[in-house]
């Protein structure tokens, strides 16, 4: 008899099923946009360069408000002769009685100076000269202030400010009087423009004219 026939070989374990595709990998982020470039630099200025730019200018103070009223006055002063009191002394003397009566350059106004004793050649007399000048006021009873200041004995105070404001000066003869100015009043109202007449009333008024005339044809 044959021999039994082998067993066959065992099946191999089945096998594993294959892990799914990895994904692909992502994108790297876009980088941020760059910014614009910046405008070039404004070339530097020739005192930039030599370090001698100066600072703007400050802002100009606020106008003061519109004056009320005002002062006449007239004082005199011994040191200068009309001739000798030009542009610049008369500015001084503005800048001086500003800062003396504490009011703005602005308000006081020469209006006019004559001489009282002119210097002579080879003479020891000083000239002397009359100033007259008008100070604004804001209210009409700032005047009384003004006149305060203005009408004194003691002048010491008022030649220290003239001759700190550059005038030379050796003697002031204050004012005895001022005059204070009140505003002008204001101007009446306008009347009102007439009454326009209607187109209706015109019509009426010409029917009544020709029929007048045709009676006065009869």
């Amino acid at each position: 008899p044959s021999p039994p026939s082998p067993p066959p070989p065992p099946s191999p374990p089945p096998a594993s099923p294959s892990p799914p595709p990895a994904p692909p990998p992502s994108p790297p982020p876009s980088p941020p946009p760059s910014p614009p470039p910046s405008p070039p630099s404004p070339p530097p200025l020739a005192c930039e360069i030599l370090g001698n730019c100066s600072p703007p200018p400050p802002m100009p103070p606020p106008s003061p408000p519109p004056a009320q009223a005002a002062v006449e006055a007239s004082l005199q002063i011994t040191g200068y002769s009309k001739v000798e009191f030009d542009e610049e002394k008369q500015t001084a003397f503005k800048i001086g009685m500003s800062e003396y009566l504490g009011v703005g350059f602005g308000a006081i106004s020469i209006t006019s100076f004559t001489d009282v004793t002119a210097r002579r050649k080879l003479s020891a007399v000083d000239s002397v000269l009359k100033v007259e000048f008008t100070v604004e006021a804001t209210t009409f009873s700032d005047t009384t202030a003004l006149e305060t200041k203005l009408v004194v004995t003691d002048v010491t105070t008022m030649k220290t400010e003239l001759i700190s404001a550059g005038l030379a000066v050796s003697n002031i003869v204050a004012p005895t009087t001022i005059t204070a100015l009140a505003p002008p009043p204001s101007p009446p109202p306008s009347p009102p423009p007439p009454a326009s007449t209607s187109p209706l009333l015109s019509v009426v008024k010409l029917i009544a004219a020709t029929a007048a005339l045709a009676f006065f044809a009869c």
